[in-house]
């Protein structure tokens, strides 16, 4: 049996402009969807660049203007100190030392009836020769000055009296109680004219005017080298409560500027 054929009625062309259409404005759509997707993207990173931009911008302008304030800075001052410290240098000539050298070191008193008698006795040792005493390498002035005179057993001491010390307390201004008085003194010549006899010694140092007599405003002054020979006068107490058989009492000179 045959199959009847279909009539060959052509396909209406008013339904291919539909289609056609329809298709045209899918795609157009779907181009115009990713023009406006690309288009977003563009969007989306240039405002991402602009913003890296502002914020380098920033990062930039903040710098710079840290640089400006440091430049504009103030200079800075020193610290305000309490104190202040400088060091000095003192130079010192080798040999430079005032000195003085005395000889003998050690002497005994020549009293009259052998030893010193009680009440006040007197001795004396003789300035010739005496103790030579010698100024050093160095221009000075000598001073002087005694001390107490101490007793072999060591008790009660004998105290200088006189002059700038403590007055003598025994009679007619004589050495009192444990007191005595010394004193050095030179003469040029076995004439007593000649000799020169300064204060009574105390315990503090004073003046040797025996050294440049002929001097009225400085006469314990002493060139370099020059020596003096000097020799000891010493009255004894009035009493004395130590009996040892000697006493023993140093001098001493000293050079000063």
């Amino acid at each position: 049996m045959r199959r009847k054929k279909r009539d060959a009625t052509p396909v209406s062309t008013d339904r291919v402009p539909k289609r056609i259409g329809r298709l045209h404005m899918s795609l157009t759509l779907g181009c115009f969807a990713l023009r406006i997707s690309a288009n977003a993207r563009s969007l989306k990173n240039r405002r991402a660049r602009s913003s890296m931009g502002t914020r380098r911008s920033r990062v930039i302008a903040t710098a710079l203007a840290a640089a400006a304030g440091v430049l504009a800075m103030p200079e800075l001052t020193a610290v305000a100190s309490t104190s202040g410290v400088v060091n000095a240098t003192i130079p010192v000539a080798p040999g430079a030392v005032r000195s003085v050298a005395v000889s003998p070191n050690n002497v005994t008193y020549s009293c009259s009836s052998g030893s010193l008698t009680l009440p006040n006795g007197i001795c004396n040792f003789s300035n010739s020769p005496g103790i030579t005493v010698t100024n050093g390498g160095v221009s000075a002035h000598i001073d002087v000055n005694g001390a107490d005179a101490v007793p072999s057993d060591n008790q009660t001491h004998w105290t200088l009296c006189g002059s700038a010390g403590p007055a003598c307390s025994g009679a007619n201004s004589a050495p009192g109680a444990n007191q005595y008085a010394e004193q050095n003194y030179s003469c040029a010549t076995t004439s007593a004219s000649t000799c020169t006899y300064p204060p009574l010694l105390n315990n503090s140092p004073q003046c040797d005017t025996t050294f440049n007599p002929a001097n009225s405003t400085d006469p314990c002054s002493a060139a370099v080298g020059v020596s003096q020979h000097e020799g000891l006068y010493v009255e004894g107490p009035q009493s004395s409560i130590d009996t040892s058989p000697t006493f023993t009492t140093p001098i001493t000179w000293t050079a000063v500027p």
